[in-house]
């Protein structure tokens, strides 16, 4: 639900014609997201107590809010860090630009060439969007989400404060590849 929020919030602003910056969508995020949870435990935990003879609501609310908002920033975090290693996997050559605009940060050359293979259009079936990067995974080396994953917590931090940076440019390649995909159906269904 959190997510459903910060969609219609972000759809908002974009309305408005405002842009908001990748780092503040993300601390508007975890603040909604670790207050909507640590609230809704919180409130049930303390309704438990009001049950539990001799306990009373405070302590349950206040264990159940504490529990809640680590609970939500777990959440957040584990959701970065999927989005990270997705990108990484699907489009490694812009998260390294991320990486090296954002924070001057050299993503090893091997890692990228070791990180997809390019596969030709007859291969693929279809047209391959421009920097998509989705292609095979070359088993020789270590590719990129191995690469952010062994580079411990400062490295995993930056892949996730990367992937937040190019979101909206991947966001944008990905419509232009659903469009693409519709143009494809309506032809097909135009010849049937």
């Amino acid at each position: 639900m959190v997510d459903a929020l910060g969609e219609g919030m972000a759809s908002l602003v974009a309305f408005s014609g405002l842009s908001v910056p990748a780092r503040a969508r993300f601390v508007g995020h975890s603040v909604a997201s670790a207050t909507f949870s640590s609230l809704t435990v919180g409130l049930v935990c303390g309704q438990v107590g009001v049950l539990i003879p001799t306990v009373g609501p405070l302590v349950p609310f206040l264990v159940g809010s504490w529990t809640g908002c680590t609970y939500g920033l777990y959440g957040v975090w584990r959701q970065g860090k999927q989005r990270a290693l997705l990108y990484a996997q699907k489009y490694p050559k812009i998260m390294a630009h991320a990486f090296m605009v954002e924070f001057h940060k050299e993503v090893p050359e091997s890692v990228l060439r070791n990180s997809t293979i390019p596969t030709t259009n007859e291969e693929k079936g279809s047209n391959a969007v421009g920097g998509a990067g989705e292609g095979k995974v070359n088993k020789k080396g270590e590719n990129f989400q191995d690469w952010i994953c062994n580079g411990g917590l400062g490295r995993l931090s930056f892949a996730i404060l990367a992937s937040q940076s190019c979101h909206d440019d991947i966001v944008e390649i990905e419509k232009q590849e659903r469009e693409r995909l519709m143009e494809e159906y309506r032809e097909k269904k135009l010849e049937e």
